[in-house]
């Protein structure tokens, strides 16, 4: 089919970015697989950057995107900045894959279900609004047959990440079926987090990654704004502390009679595998951590580790760890359940066992969770404390910033029927969600103009009603269309909705509003505001929300580091709520919570500058703040350096700048960091010490058989020892040399850590895991002032330091259970010493990538 030009001119109305021009420069060898795959952080302009992809290539074209309010993003920047109009009509665009434009886009939902025949679910109260009615098909049509008639030869993947989704298997359909399709993949978060197989299905759809614009080098650019991410601790509310309470004593007790109770340990004690594990290493090796529970629980409970399992699996009796909660999941789970019919002689103890556990709530689906069960998880998660610090945070920010304050608070839930119906309805509010937060903020009264936009509920205030009517009539929408009503309980606050073919545009209408400041604090979902949602102004972002994903939670961020045109010096703090508990497990270990655990997780994917030293890194511990368990005392003295810091903008800008010259780049440092004692480290410098003693003694003894040694006379013994010593000290000088650069090589523990780094650096690029040229990258090592070493690369894209990292941390960690272990043996005199480590999973998928390792 012939390519078809379009109607109209497209033509960008601004100069491009550097970043934007250097991608679209390369377009053509980008291009040349079919595929351009392009990661920039939120707010760097992939839309403008699709459709000037789009452009060029001149050809019918299908955008998908995940939710509606990009979709019709999409069309919106078309028709404004390259159209330079939004007046139509445009009858070569259309959102309707049944009838197909020259530029088409739809949601991944509309398209699934064209294909399948299925409707898209209704939206419910707690969750988002879907999609729309007239994007739900009424049976399944052909779309391959569809998008080649009208020619379609570009499809453009908005935040392809969500290809994760069931829907998947849908486009990849249509991609095989449509041979030459240009494929352009856009997305903010690669889902770097994924098994390496599930990244290799991603990219065989969307192309190896063309280009990658980091958040720093945005930043630097003045693309995005300085900015920061805060944690505001809290703990927990008088009754959720109590159930906790309750939970962590019944725990205790239950371990605690446990460990003496002498039918569990005999039945332990008579696993098969344990008579003669030597005969069945095979099953340990498959359930590693069950079997060095037996071994850790026996010592702690006899004081005797079984000898001959420590000897099967290689671990010294000292290495033998405490009795935590986690090694008792592990030993009740394998009793329970995975190793159960190996202990039918016990089972009536087992059934006694099982009956405690349940009775206390700690056995979910066949899943021992003494540590925390979902319902303690989910009082932290969801602890209404964290209400109070919502209030307590929009209350500093206010004092602070005034009428300057953009502040977007995203949640999970829309809680609709927690809405009160008249004046005298206050109840307490109970749970965590949009409706709840505004009233909180409502009652609190702050001083704030709140509003409230969801996609079933928009509230605005009073005084904001004229700037509604201002907002509207800029966008061309019909004001006798918007209906404005007061709220029931509280006349202050007026429900909006609009009429008619606008209805669609009221998210836009309500985002103008708080643009224009008549909303200072809005309130709203994360679905329909936490990806693709446009609003520069935002300079406050609380993070309410519950997710901990990668990829989520990092497009939430994106809100609120996008630069402000009319305020070049903008700066944006982010806001963390984590509930953190003061209790400690049975073996005395502090227990910082589910929610402090997940946000360690989120703080992975979140880049910033480090309030430590001169460097933009990831990681929670870039924050400098000290980890819980805290008391009450300890939370709000950590709090309030946390303000402080927060507020104190001016610092913000210059701790990005101090960056920015400290490392001479924009790289942010995605870092592994382990403590002293992990690094392998004690062999080169025990096979240093052995060398240089045979050596020493070699040579002394050539000396001392020389000097007593009279060449003129006929004996014997002195001239033979004399020999011998020479040339043992000639024979011993390689390994002596070999052993003096080892230990002049590693040095110090960086140095040790560094070669380890090196080694697997080089077998991941043999094994095509890596693909940069390692000329290209560097390990970095370096010791941190908290006894612990700092690992990362320098080169190479996100994904692969990705990759490395997961590899050296598995590489180092205690191990579970992998394919393939590592063997260093060495010898001291006559002592032997084993020491294993686990082939990273990347390696010991082939055979051959752990032999070259």
């Amino acid at each position: 089919m012939m390519r078809a030009a379009f109607p109209e001119p497209l033509e960008f109305c601004y100069p491009w970015r550097p970043y934007q021009a250097r991608v679209l420069g390369k377009l053509k060898s980008h291009l040349d697989d079919d595929r351009l795959h392009v990661v920039a952080a939120p707010g760097a302009g992939k839309t403008v950057l699709g459709l000037e992809v789009l452009n060029q290539l001149n050809s019918p074209a299908l955008i998908l995107a995940p939710t509606i309010t990009i979709r019709n993003q999409w069309l919106d920047r078309l028709k404004t900045l390259f159209l330079q109009s939004e007046a139509g009509p445009y009858d070569w665009i259309s959102t309707e894959i049944h009838q197909p434009g020259i530029v088409t886009s739809i949601t991944y939902q509309a398209l699934h279900c064209a294909m399948t025949g299925s409707e898209i679910p209704e939206a419910e109260d707690e969750e988002e609004e879907g999609e729309s009615p007239d994007e739900r098909p009424a049976q399944r049509i052909d779309v391959v047959g569809v998008l080649k008639q009208a020619g379609v030869e570009t499809l453009i993947l908005d935040e392809c990440h969500h290809l994760r989704a069931a829907w998947w298997k849908a486009l990849t359909q249509v991609v095989d079926e449509m041979p030459g399709l240009r494929v352009v993949a856009l997305t903010a978060t690669p889902p770097y987090d994924v098994p390496l197989a599930e990244w290799g299905r991603y990219q065989d759809l969307c192309g190896p990654v063309d280009a990658e614009i980091s958040v720093p080098e945005l930043v630097r650019e003045r693309n995005l704004c300085p900015h920061q991410d805060y944690i505001y601790l809290s703990s927990p509310a008088a009754p959720e502390r109590e159930r906790l309470k309750a939970y962590r004593t019944s725990v205790r007790d239950l371990t605690t009679r446990l460990l003496k109770d002498e039918n569990l340990i005999h039945a332990v004690q008579s696993h098969p595998s344990l008579k003669h594990p030597t005969r069945c290493v095979a099953e340990i090796l498959d359930d590693i951590a069950f079997f060095t529970s037996i071994a850790v629980f026996l010592k702690a409970s006899t004081g005797k580790p079984p000898r001959r399992l420590l000897r099967a699996m290689a671990v010294d009796r000292a290495a033998v760890p405490e009795l935590t909660l986690e090694w008792w999941d592990e030993l009740l789970q394998g009793c329970l359940f995975s190793h159960r019919t190996e202990l039918v002689e016990f089972e009536e103890t087992l059934e006694e066992i099982e009956r405690g556990l349940r009775s206390i709530g700690a056995v979910e689906r066949r899943k021992v969770r003494l540590r925390s069960t979902r319902e303690m998880d989910s009082l932290l998660t969801r602890s209404m404390s964290k209400m109070n610090s919502i209030c307590e945070i929009a209350r500093l920010e206010h004092e602070a910033l005034g009428d300057d304050l953009r502040q977007v608070i995203l949640t999970d839930f829309i809680r609709a029927a927690d809405m009160p119906r008249s004046t005298d309805d206050l109840e307490p509010v109970q749970r965590i969600g949009v409706v709840p937060i505004f009233e909180m903020l409502r009652r609190e009264e702050l001083g704030v103009r709140l509003g409230v936009l969801s996609g079933s509920l928009v509230v605005v205030p009073a005084e904001a009603v004229p700037a509604v009517t201002a907002c509207a009539a800029t966008l061309g929408m019909d004001v006798d269309r918007i209906a404005l009503s007061p709220l029931r309980h509280d006349a202050r606050y007026y429900s909006m909705s609009v009429r008619g073919a606008d209805r669609k545009r009221i998210v836009r209408l309500a985002t103008e509003v708080f643009s224009s400041g008549a909303i200072t604090v809005l309130v709203g979902t994360k679905s329909l505001l936490g990806e693709g949602w446009d609003a520069p102004s935002v300079n406050s972002l609380v993070m309410a929300s519950f997710v901990g994903s990668f990829m989520l939670s990092n497009q939430m961020r994106g809100r609120a580091i996008r630069v402000e045109r009319d305020r070049p010096d903008k700066t944006a703090n982010i806001w963390h709520l984590v509930c953190v508990e003061e209790e400690r497990d049975v073996s005395g270990r502090p227990v910082p919570g589910t929610d402090w655990e997940t946000m360690s997780r989120r703080f992975k994917a979140f880049a910033g500058p480090s309030l430590v030293e001169s460097v933009i890194e990831n990681g929670v511990e870039r924050l400098g703040m000290e980890e819980p368990p805290l008391s009450e005392d300890g939370i709000a003295e950590v709090n309030a350096c946390t303000v402080a810091g927060a507020l104190d903008r001016d610092t913000l800008r210059a701790r990005w700048q101090e960056a920015f010259d400290a490392s001479q780049g924009t790289q942010m440092v995605h870092e592994l960091r382990v403590a002293d004692r992990v690094t392998p480290r004690s062999y080169v410098f025990v096979d240093a010490i052995k060398r240089i003693f045979m050596q020493g003694v070699a040579v002394m003894g050539f000396v001392l058989s020389t000097s007593r040694f009279e060449w003129s006379s006929p004996r014997l013994a002195p001239m033979v020892l004399a020999i011998l010593f020479g040339i043992a000290s000639v024979a011993a000088l390689p390994w002596f040399l070999r052993a003096l650069w080892l230990m002049i090589r590693h040095g110090s523990l960086a140095g040790s850590l560094r070669q380890v780094g090196k080694v697997l650096l080089s077998a991941m690029h043999d094994a095509g895991i890596i693909e940069t040229p390692p000329r290209q990258i560097r390990v970095k090592v370096c010791k941190t002032g908290n006894d612990s070493l700092r690992c990362h690369l320098e080169g190479g894209t996100t994904f692969e330091k990705a990759q490395f990292l997961d590899a050296l941390a598995e590489l180092l960690d205690p191990i579970e259970n992998p394919r393939y272990l590592l063997l260093r043996r060495s010898r001291l005199w006559f002592i032997n010493r084993f020491d294993f480590h686990a082939i990273p999973t990347a390696l010991g998928r082939k055979k051959e990538h752990a032999e070259r390792f």
